[in-house]
């Protein structure tokens, strides 16, 4: 018999609760599980590791990642948009984490974030871009200022986030303009702090989970009578 908490068909195995109704998962599960629910969202395996990878930059950050995640896989999942020079084109508003991995892959491009402002219209749960952006920081060895509805919302740089007002949360939604910003504030959330921020509600954790075991083969007869080697073994 299997135990729930030892099932490999579970998000990350047994959790370590904590007294205040929360589990602590270590920086391999948030990302192992955080990519297992995606992907059982039904995002392919390569966007489901950047989302993985997201969640984890996120944590460090201390940003609320397991919400914003699930606001994500969740939700709607935005429309399709055309990255060019100044201003992506799109129908509708665009998903933040499949922006935030475009916006990677055209750094240092015209497409991309530059000096001048990038307009990516309306993206829902664009705090989701945020990691991406630090890649890109990196990359360019240059902050990069996010705005939203004309409101400064962050500035991302190699160090970490600067996080001010503005609609960054959960389930929020607004037209994003990126770009360099050389005088940027010091980050006020390093990207790699002293105290391990992965807890999250058992509320959390069991959505996560419920997505995650949608990719699991339920066990069979069949597959119980093949376990194991094909051989005697007499060693």
């Amino acid at each position: 018999m299997i135990l729930l908490g030892d099932d490999p068909t579970r998000l990350a195995g047994r959790p370590v609760s904590t007294d205040q109704g929360k589990v602590r998962l270590s920086w391999s599960e948030v990302e192992a599980g955080t990519t297992r629910s995606a992907r059982g969202a039904g995002m392919t395996w390569g966007d489901a590791e950047e989302c993985g990878a997201a969640a984890v930059w996120l944590a460090r950050c201390r940003l609320p990642w397991a919400e914003i995640l699930l606001s994500r896989l969740e939700g709607p999942a935005g429309s399709v948009f055309e990255p060019a020079p100044g201003a992506w084109a799109s129908d509708g508003p665009i998903c933040g984490l499949r922006a935030g991995i475009a916006l990677s892959d055209f750094a240092a491009l015209p497409e991309g974030v530059g000096i001048a402002p990038l307009s990516l219209g309306s993206v829902l749960d664009p705090m989701l871009l945020l990691p991406f952006l630090g890649r890109v920081a990196e990359r360019q060895e240059t902050p990069i200022r996010v705005e939203i509805g004309g409101v400064r919302c962050a500035t991302v740089s190699t160090q970490g986030l600067h996080l001010f007002e503005g609609p960054l949360g959960d389930g929020a939604q607004g037209p994003v303009t990126l770009r360099f910003d050389p005088a940027a504030d010091a980050p006020d959330r390093p990207a790699a702090p002293a105290a391990h921020a992965g807890d999250i509600e058992n509320a959390l954790w069991n959505q996560l989970d419920l997505l995650a075991i949608r990719i699991a083969v339920p066990s069979s007869e069949t597959s119980q009578a093949r376990a194991g080697g094909a051989m005697p073994d007499d060693d």
